[in-house]
């Protein structure tokens, strides 16, 4: 998943997280209202117009559960239709204020609600609208109204007045704390999407230094190779050497092999390529094969079936990946084990690689540190186990290793999705801003 892609799933996320809290509080708002129609028809034998208010509650409700609904399925929601929803609460609430006494009635204040509301989650612009909104509303409901009729005026409508006072605080009090909590928590999860896209921006540039050192690196080591292979090929010609010779010409036209495989896979667009997990796992295992046929793999496939699930970007995690398998594969060599156990999964929409080598190494338990510096090599643990980490991260991936019974676990996670669509991209499309 690109830069651009992340940014853009942040803010859906942050988008979702303002929904829902804009839900919470109308559930409370509608259940205040439903408390002070029981309290005031019941309690205080205020005759009420019903059939008005019934109504504009089950509208109320309505919308909350469709954006309920949204919010579990992840749908769009664009910030306009955040505001349309307060319009909704702003005018049911002068409605039901209209039937029951207008501004006279104790619960006027919570028309300041979708005023709040609209400051926390809309543009200045929408917030000051709103604002301009409620007070034309307020002043509409100061000369025209319905006027409350309690059975006994003057014992009642002071209680009545007085109770409605107290619900009003009582749920200003709730809707702040509740508001302020809330928004504390947003600001601290930006914090940290900003310190990981920082940290994620500084692995990039280190991950683009290293790629301009290997093309480098790999340019300047194509004219000797070609000369090598020349006097390689001039030695086989000698019986003498012979056998030297083509064990010599073998590892360089392997090596050659790689260069050109180096180059190919820096001219290609990966973004738009996808492929079927089973047969990204057949090509890892013909790539492992054809590289490194003297290393051993005992490779098994736990169900459920991967015929239906999709990979991105293949062409990237392929070298990632069989470095990955390649270091705990030499270790397991080292110390004379004839194969290294390779396991491949789905688990919770990922694609999960587990390999195994004997290799203990101190200090390794849970995630992969973030480091500022690229890791001293030590034993395989290098620059090339760096970029395999920083390749598979960049894609949505994730790379753990665990120390467990004197062997090194490496579990890599890579996201899947059943649609050949790449899911980046389509989630990317689909994600709008309507001002």
């Amino acid at each position: 998943m690109n830069q651009q892609a992340r940014q853009i799933k942040s803010q859906h996320t942050l988008r979702l997280s303002q929904l829902q809290l804009l839900v919470n509080v109308r559930w409370l708002f509608v259940g205040v209202q439903v408390l002070a129609l029981a309290v005031a028809t019941i309690g205080f034998s205020i005759q009420l117009t019903l059939l008005a208010f019934i109504p504009l509650i089950m509208l109320e409700l309505l919308v909350n559960v469709s954006t309920q609904v949204a919010i579990q399925q992840k749908r769009l929601i664009s910030r306009r239709i955040i505001w349309y929803q307060l319009l909704i609460d702003l005018s049911c609430s002068s409605v039901l204020l209209y039937f029951s006494g207008g501004a006279t009635n104790a619960l006027v204040s919570l028309l300041l609600i979708p005023v709040t509301m609209s400051g926390l989650l809309c543009s200045k612009f929408r917030a000051w609208l709103t604002c301009a909104l409620a007070i034309m509303s307020y002043s509409f409901l100061l000369f025209y109204f319905q006027p409350l009729e309690p059975a006994d005026h003057h014992a009642h409508i002071s209680q009545w007045h007085y109770l409605g006072m107290w619900l009003t605080f009582v749920f200003s009090s709730i809707l702040l704390v509740a508001s302020i909590s809330r928004l504390t928590q947003i600001l601290d999860q930006q914090r940290q999407q900003v310190e990981q896209l920082s940290h994620q921006q500084s692995v990039d540039e280190q991950v683009v230094a290293i790629a301009n050192l290997s093309a480098n690196a790999a340019h300047r080591l194509a004219t000797p190779l070609n000369t090598m292979q020349l006097l390689a090929e001039e030695l086989t010609e000698e019986k003498s050497s012979k056998a030297i010779a083509e064990q010599l010409l073998e590892q360089i036209n392997r090596s050659i092999e790689q260069l050109r495989a180096i180059r190919h896979a820096a001219e290609i667009d990966h973004d738009n390529q996808q492929m079927l997990v089973q047969n990204f796992i057949q090509q890892l295992k013909y790539q492992w094969q054809l590289l490194y046929p003297e290393l051993s793999l005992a490779i098994s496939t736990t169900p459920p079936s991967m015929q239906s699930l999709y990979l991105a970007s293949p062409a990237q995690l392929f070298p990632a990946i069989i470095n990955l398998i390649e270091n705990a594969a030499r270790e397991n060599q080292n110390s004379n084990e004839k194969s290294t156990p390779l396991t491949f999964s789905v688990e919770n929409n990922c694609l999960v690689i587990s390999l195994t080598n004997t290799y203990k190494l101190d200090g390794i338990n849970g995630n992969l540190p973030r480091p500022n510096i690229l890791p001293q090599k030590s034993k395989g643990l290098g620059v090339g186990f760096y970029l395999a980490n920083a390749s598979i991260q960049k894609l949505g991936g994730k790379v753990e290793l665990r120390l467990l019974n004197g062997q090194v676990t490496t579990t890599i996670e890579l996201p899947v999705s059943h649609s050949s669509t790449n899911p980046t991209q389509l989630f990317a499309s689909g994600v709008q801003d309507n001002e």
